[in-house]
């Protein structure tokens, strides 16, 4: 079961929080009022989806948003003064300028904030799916933690881009990440692991993210020499997963 509500929950729900963004991008560009006026509907839709529906005081969303707030004080990414998610604030300013780029029609320049919401999304599902591979790498084989299967969720939405930038890398996290309780988990070993997610993030060349942003985990940047092997700082960035029927 919670395989599935995970699967929902990031994955389902994330792709379709980017076809509303594409969508939205659509009707920006539409002379058609109708279809324009939907373009801005889809927008808010597509930010919905990933703050969600609750604007209390300790949190303001159970969706996607919740996922940086949960993990950022574990890799240093918190904002000092709010405590919230630095990745959160961020998508909060990306979606209130695309908001406005919607009224103006600033089409192209709606199109660089969803790109800028896909990225930084996914640095948040690469934080959270490494913080999974470490906290499971604790576990013992037939151990069916809620853990166990959230990680596995997690990595179903990583791996597609993981797997076009170093196919050898992503087999290495997929097998580590799979949910087999035939095996112990993380079955090659977390620094196994985080070195491949390294040697794949490394190679996400489609846009300049700072793979700092990733934090830091047991007091070690992720991403500066600081699981056995040496290589240099990386930035990262993927656009356009495949979307099916955009009109």
């Amino acid at each position: 079961q919670m395989i599935v509500t995970g699967t929902l929950k990031y994955e389902v729900l994330y792709l379709a929080a980017l076809e509303k963004m594409q969508l939205a991008i659509i009707g920006c560009k539409s002379m058609d009022q109708n279809r324009y006026i939907r373009g801005k509907e889809q927008w808010d839709a597509a930010a919905a989806m990933i703050v969600g529906p609750t604007k209390n005081s300790k949190s303001k969303g159970d969706l996607l948003y919740d996922l940086a707030d949960k993990h950022c004080a574990k890799f240093g990414t918190c904002d000092m003064k709010t405590g919230e998610a630095i990745s959160n604030e961020e998508l909060e300013s990306l979606f209130y300028a695309g908001s406005y780029l919607m009224k103006t029609q600033g089409c192209t320049s709606l199109e660089a904030k969803a790109l800028q919401v896909e990225i930084t999304l996914l640095t948040i599902f690469l934080q959270a799916t490494i913080y999974s591979a470490y906290e499971n790498n604790l576990l013992n084989t037939g151990i069916n933690q809620i853990t166990y299967a959230e990680g596995y969720a997690l990595s179903r939405v990583v791996l597609p881009y993981l797997d076009s930038a170093d196919n050898p890398a992503a087999a290495t996290i997929k097998k580590n990440l799979d949910f087999q309780l035939d095996y112990k988990p993380v079955r090659d070993g977390f620094v196994e692991v985080a070195n491949s997610f390294r040697k794949a993030i490394s190679k996400l060349d489609y846009y300049d993210v700072d793979c700092k942003k990733i934090g830091s985990l047991d007091g070690k940047d992720f991403c500066l020499s600081s699981y056995e092997d040496t290589s240099s700082a990386s930035r990262i960035g993927y656009w356009s997963i495949a979307v099916a029927g955009i009109a």
